[in-house]
């Protein structure tokens, strides 16, 4: 798969988390949605965030993160018993996430531009999917496109039981591909 493929996608999901989150009111920005749904959007931001600095790092670019932004936000898959907190002020605003996440997609598609899908297949990962997913190139396409699309999904379900419309619905025809 080109990696300029993988980039417009990554950008997708950029403008989607984008949708997800413009117009959740403050009084909602970290209340679980219950059983299921307890990753809220400040949190699930935060994360992405998070998840992308290390495929940033992992493609050799240091991104640093404002402090305890990695323990806030970094959880370790499906096993950690670990929930988001629902405490509002532990949170940044939507706008700074949305400016970390941001600047962190651009970090990481520049890197993505600079090298080739056959360099990054050649690099041996040691992972927890390892088994399923070998190589760099196989990590770095799951955490950009299917780690991002769970999460954005969640959010999706998460304003559904909130009662808020449907934010892919609302998104714009972005622009053309090449």
């Amino acid at each position: 798969m080109a990696l300029e493929s993988v980039i417009r996608q990554y950008a997708w999901n950029l403008a989607y988390a984008d949708s997800l989150t413009r117009d959740v009111p403050a009084s909602k920005w970290a209340e679980s949605g219950g059983p299921g749904l307890e990753n809220h959007p400040a949190w699930t931001l935060g994360h992405l965030v998070t998840g992308s600095a290390m495929v940033a790092q992992g493609l050799g670019v240091e991104v640093p993160l404002p402090s305890g932004w990695v323990d806030l936000f970094q959880r370790r898959g499906p096993n950690d018993s670990r929930r988001p907190s629902t405490e509002t002020s532990l949170y940044p605003s939507r706008d700074e996430l949305m400016s970390e996440l941001t600047r962190v997609h651009e970090l990481v598609s520049e890197a993505l531009r600079k090298t080739s899908s056959a360099d990054l297949s050649k690099v041996k990962t040691e992972w927890r999917f390892g088994g399923y997913l070998p190589t760099e190139h196989d990590q770095v396409l799951f955490m950009l496109i299917a780690h991002e699309n769970v999460h954005l999904g969640q959010l999706g379900c998460w304003r559904r039981r909130f009662g808020l419309p449907s934010a892919m619905g609302a998104m714009e025809q972005g622009p053309a591909a090449p």
